[in-house]
C-alpha cells in the first residue's frame, strides 16, 4: 500500500503528503446542510472539478452517521467518497459532532433530547445553556469518540487502498457560547483544584475551557488515529484582529483563537495541527492570522475563507501559498456566499449557475493546481515569489540572486496574479493571469527568451500544449500571459 496522507518536512516546513507526493490543497466547502442527500450534494462535485479544485470538503453529520444510539449509518459517508473519486477529487471530511460553531445543532436527537445523560455547559448565574455541551461531561465524549472510531474503521475499510480522504477535522469551531466556561458541578471542582486564577488570572475562565475542550478532542482524535492514521486537525472561530472581544460572546469561549494557542499547544498530542477560518480578508487581516497559525509543526491550512463578491479568495490563496507554505485553502462555501449572504453563491444550487467571482477563482485554482508539485517544493524557498495586483498598482519587480523578473500588470478589473518559480539557472515557471513578463540582470540588462511554452505538469513531469508564438525581433521583450495558464520559460545568455 502507498503512504497514508501525512504531514512531513519540505524545506524547513510542514506540508501535506498524498501518494508520498508534495499536496496543496485547492479545496471549496459545501454548505453546512447540503450532504444530506444526493440530490443537493452530488451536482456540486462537477463544478468543483472545472473551477479547478482537486478536494471537497464536506460536513459529516453526527445525527446522520448515528440516527438510533448504536446504530451506525454509513450509507452518505460512503457515497461521499464515491462521488469524490468519480470526479477526481480528494476528500476534507468536517465532522460536525458536539461542537458545531460550539453547538449541539448537529448531535443526534437521542443525545439533544436527554440533557441530564449528556451534560450542558452552565452559565454563571446557574442557567443550563440546551444548546451547548459541557466539555467535561464523560458521556458525552464516549459517545462522540465510538462514533468518531466507528468512521474510522470504515474509511479504512473503504478507502486505504486509494486514500481519497486526505484529512479529517475534530469538531467543528469548538467552544462555548453564553459563558466564558461551564460552572456545573464537576467543572466547578476541576476549576477550583486546578489552581487556573492562580496560573492565568483574566484569562482563567477562558483557559479553563480552552484545556477542557482541547482535551475532549485530543482524546477522540487519540482514539480515531489507533484505528486509522488519518491526519486530523481542529478549526478556529477566530477573534478578532481590531476589537477586544468577550469570550463566550464574541466568540465560543474555549475554542483555539489566538490567544489560546499557548493553551492547545500544550494539552493537543494527538491533533496534527490548528487552522484559521478567516472571514476579514483583507491583506492586513489575512497576514495576522495566517501568522498566528504558523509556527514549527503546525503547518497553515486555511481552512475557511470568506466567499462572494469582494472577498478576495482569488487573490488571498496565492499569499497563502507564497508568503505563508501553507498546505491548502478552503472557501466556504460553494453553494453558498459568507458574509455576503445575500450575494450570488460560487455555484447556484438549484442551476449550477457560476457568478463572476467564481470564474475569478478558477483562474487561480487553474493554474496552482496544473504546476502543483513544483510549486509546493519550492514553498520556503528563495526560488518561489508570489505577484498578486492590489489597488493602485501597476506593475511589480520580482528580485532574484541574479536576475530579476518585471512584470507588468494587464487585467482589466486589477485582479493580476500569479507565482514564480525558479527551476534552474536559466528555466523558469511562472503561472498566473493577466501578466506581462521580461526578465533583466542588475544593472537593467534585459536578458533575451529563449523558448516559452504553454502547459501542465503532470506531476514533477513537464507537458507542452502550445509553443507560445512572439512578435517582433527583439528576444528580450515581454511576453504576455493573457489568459490563465502555466508557462515554461527558458532564457538565453
Amino acid at each position: 500500500m502507498e503512504a497514508m496522507p501525512h504531514l512531513g518536512e519540505l524545506n524547513g516546513h510542514s506540508a501535506l503528503f498524498v501518494d508520498g507526493e508534495p499536496f496543496f490543497i485547492l479545496s471549496l466547502q459545501w454548505d453546512c446542510d447540503s450532504c444530506y442527500s444526493p440530490q443537493d450534494m452530488d451536482p456540486l462535485f462537477p463544478e468543483a472539478r472545472k473551477m479547478g479544485c482537486n478536494t471537497a470538503a464536506l460536513p459529516l453529520y453526527w445525527r446522520e452517521v448515528e440516527p438510533e444510539e448504536g446504530r451506525f449509518d454509513f450509507r452518505m459517508l460512503d457515497h461521499r467518497i464515491q462521488m469524490a473519486r468519480a470526479n477526481e477529487l480528494r476528500l476534507v471530511l468536517i465532522w460536525f459532532g458536539t461542537y458545531k460553531n460550539g453547538c449541539l445543532n448537529y448531535a443526534p436527537d437521542w443525545v439533544k433530547g436527554s440533557p441530564r445523560r449528556f451534560r450542558r455547559a452552565r452559565s454563571r448565574s446557574g442557567q443550563d445553556l440546551a444548546n451547548f455541551a459541557c466539555p467535561t461531561c464523560r458521556e458525552m465524549f464516549e459517545k462522540d469518540r465510538a462514533c468518531v472510531e466507528a468512521i474510522f474503521r470504515r474509511i479504512r475499510e473503504t478507502d486505504a487502498d486509494q486514500r481519497t480522504v486526505v484529512l479529517f477535522q475534530m469538531e467543528n469551531e469548538t467552544g462555548i457560547l453564553g459563558t466564558d466556561r461551564c460552572c456545573c458541578e464537576e467543572c466547578e471542582a476541576r476549576f477550583s483544584s486546578g489552581g487556573w486564577d492562580r496560573r492565568f488570572g483574566a484569562r482563567a475562565a477562558e483557559a479553563f475551557s480552552a484545556h477542557s475542550i482541547a482535551t475532549f478532542c485530543d482524546g477522540i482524535a487519540a482514539a480515531a488515529k489507533a484505528v486509522y492514521q488519518l491526519p486530523v486537525y481542529m478549526n478556529s472561530w477566530v477573534s478578532s484582529p481590531v476589537r477586544r472581544q468577550l469570550p463566550g460572546v464574541g466568540y465560543p469561549s474555549g475554542g483555539p483563537v489566538a490567544a489560546m494557542l499557548d493553551i492547545y499547544r500544550e494539552t493537543l498530542k494527538s491533533v496534527d495541527f490548528i487552522a484559521p477560518d478567516i472571514y476579514t480578508h483583507g491583506y492586513r487581516d489575512l497576514t495576522f492570522q495566517c501568522k498566528a497559525y504558523q509556527w514549527p509543526g503546525n503547518p497553515l491550512y486555511v481552512a475557511e475563507h470568506s466567499s462572494g463578491p469582494g472577498s478576495r479568495a482569488e487573490r488571498n490563496v496565492f499569499y497563502a501559498l507564497g508568503e505563508h507554505a501553507a498546505i491548502g485553502f478552503d472557501p466556504w462555501a460553494i453553494d453558498r456566499a459568507f458574509p455576503d449572504e445575500s450575494a450570488a453563491p460560487l455555484v447556484h444550487p438549484l442551476d449550477q449557475r457560476w457568478s463572476a467571482e467564481a470564474y475569478s477563482l478558477r483562474d487561480s485554482y487553474v493554474v496552482i493546481r496544473d504546476a502543483m508539485i513544483p510549486i509546493v517544493e519550492a514553498q520556503g524557498t528563495d526560488r518561489l515569489r508570489v505577484i498578486v495586483q492590489e489597488d493602485g498598482e501597476e506593475a511589480a519587480l520580482l528580485e532574484f540572486a541574479d536576475v530579476a523578473i518585471e512584470l507588468g500588470y494587464r487585467h482589466r478589473d486589477r485582479q493580476s496574479r500569479g507565482v514564480a518559480v525558479r527551476l534552474g539557472a536559466s528555466e523558469w515557471l511562472l503561472a498566473g493571469v493577466g501578466l506581462t513578463a521580461a526578465f533583466a540582470r542588475p544593472g537593467g540588462r534585459r536578458v533575451p527568451i529563449q523558448r516559452v511554452e504553454r502547459g501542465i505538469y503532470r506531476g514533477r513531469q513537464w507537458r507542452c500544449l502550445l509553443p507560445v508564438r512572439r512578435e517582433g525581433t527583439d528576444p528580450s521583450s515581454a511576453f504576455a500571459m493573457r489568459e490563465a495558464g502555466v508557462f515554461h520559460i527558458w532564457l538565453g545568455e
